[in-house]
């Protein structure tokens, strides 16, 4: 289950660096995800310090959230949900 959350968070980390770059106000790339983040990143820790049913299910709903916002976005690329959505796979929250 570790190795879920920590995989998890560094993907989220890797893709965050990616979509952070250029200018946030230009609205050249279409998506938003700063709240996404911060909220995902978190509900993540939130998570690793308390792994209860309530915080495994806010956890995986802040996933949910950002896959959803960023299948929209340009600058995320196919591997990158992918990984997010496998990730959301093997957490179990039951």
């Amino acid at each position: 289950m570790k190795k879920v959350l920590f995989s998890t968070l560094i993907s989220f980390l890797l893709m965050t660096s990616f979509v952070s770059c250029g200018d946030d106000n230009d609205g050249s790339s279409g998506c938003d995800l700063d709240e996404l983040s911060k909220e995902l990143i978190a509900k993540g820790e939130a998570y690793l310090d308390d792994r209860s049913v309530s915080n495994c299910i806010a956890y995986s709903k802040a996933i949910e959230n950002f896959i959803e916002e960023a299948e929209g976005c340009p600058t995320v690329t196919e591997d990158q949900i992918e990984s997010l959505e496998e990730s959301l796979d093997e957490l179990d929250c039951n």
